[in-house]
C-alpha cells in the first residue's frame, strides 16, 4: 500500500512510503520510503496524463485559472506557488519547442 505520497514536480523530488500490513491482523509489518525522481518536462506538462502535451492541457490549465480554483500543484508548471498565466506560458513555450524540433 503507498502511503504520504508526495508528488515529484520538474523542480523537486517526491516521496511516499510503501507500506506492507499484516491481512490478518492489519498490524504494519515493514515501511519503505521511495524518493520519485523529478518528472520531465514531458511529463509535468502533460496534464491530462495522455502521453502527449497538447492543446487539451493548456485547456485543462486555461479552465482552472480561469475558474479560480484552489491551488493545485501538478498545474502549478513554474514552481513558483501560484497558478497563473506564467504557467500558461510555461507550457506554450514547451509546445512552441517541440514543433521546432
Amino acid at each position: 500500500m503507498t502511503e504520504k505520497l508526495v508528488p515529484s514536480t520538474y523542480s523537486g523530488t517526491g516521496s511516499c512510503d510503501e507500506v506492507i500490513y499484516c491481512t490478518g491482523c492489519g498490524k504494519e509489518l515493514s515501511r519503505t520510503q521511495v524518493i520519485i525522481e523529478n518528472l520531465s518536462r514531458e511529463k509535468l506538462y502533460d496534464l491530462d496524463r495522455d502521453g502527449i502535451t497538447d492543446k487539451k492541457d493548456i485547456d485543462i490549465l486555461a479552465r482552472h485559472i480561469m475558474n479560480r480554483k484552489p491551488y493545485d500543484e501538478t498545474l502549478d508548471l513554474n514552481g513558483d506557488g501560484i497558478v497563473d498565466a506564467a504557467d500558461l506560458t510555461e507550457i506554450k513555450l514547451y509546445i512552441y519547442s517541440l514543433m521546432q524540433t
